[in-house]
């Protein structure tokens, strides 16, 4: 049967004012005036649910979008954490393989957002490898050969402790299975996003005794919320 897709208030209401969450804006592509509108209600929104309390970084969002992610967001919210864009991604991952890192100001390796996204390695996509910066045009098939090549790099404890020792939180995304899970302990992240919420609470033992499914589905909400324009 065809489900309807909750909008971003139905899940704000699901969900007590303290929960902790993360929002990613999908950016319409070459159009600023739209996205810049749907960051501006996302930001209403989310104020009105009594979350006005970004500034504790109870409420992250992001956009892999470099330019909704790096100006638009924070000028519609300058308070509100951020996590990096794919682009800002990408520099950092390989300025860590070229050892230039530890020379990089922490501006620079951020993009101004106070956490550092990073991938989990199987769930890299064709579709997420054309935000990268010079990919947009690449042929499919050549993009498909790179993924392989790609997955040993993305993920590195060594990295991630670096990150985080200059204090910048690092999370994982795409963390939807046993392996991505174990992965993501022994790079040492702060989080973990997943589309599998149900599973990731089962897998970390916070499900209730007592509870019936669907107090536990209102209670595990996933903890990304796509927010889309209907």
């Amino acid at each position: 049967p065809r489900q309807r897709i909750p909008l971003l208030t139905d899940v704000l209401s699901s969900l007590p004012a303290t929960t902790c969450m993360t929002v990613e804006i999908k950016a319409h592509a070459h159009d600023d005036a739209r996205t810049r509108d749907l960051v501006a209600r996302t930001d209403t929104i989310l104020k009105a649910h009594a979350r006005a309390h970004d500034v504790a970084g109870r409420v992250i969002w992001f956009s892999l979008q470099a330019h909704a992610n790096n100006t638009l967001l924070p000028a519609c919210n300058p308070a509100r954490p951020r996590i990096t864009s794919a682009r800002n991604a990408t520099l950092f991952i390989l300025a860590h393989w070229c050892g230039l890192l530890p020379f990089l100001p922490t501006s620079w390796i951020s993009g101004g957002a106070a956490c550092c996204g990073i991938v989990n390695p199987s769930s890299i996509t064709v579709g997420l490898l054309r935000r990268v910066p010079g990919c947009s045009a690449t042929p499919t098939w050549f993009l498909e050969r790179l993924r392989p090549v790609l997955r040993p790099i993305l993920a590195s404890p060594s990295m991630v402790s670096h990150l985080r020792k200059r204090g910048m939180a690092v999370y994982m995304l795409g963390v939807n299975d046993a392996a991505a899970l174990a992965l993501a302990s022994r790079c040492g992240v702060d989080a973990v996003l997943t589309d599998r919420p149900w599973w990731l609470a089962a897998s970390a033992g916070l499900g209730r005794r007592g509870r019936s499914s669907d107090d536990e589905k209102q209670q595990e909400m996933q903890t990304i919320v796509r927010k889309k324009e209907r």
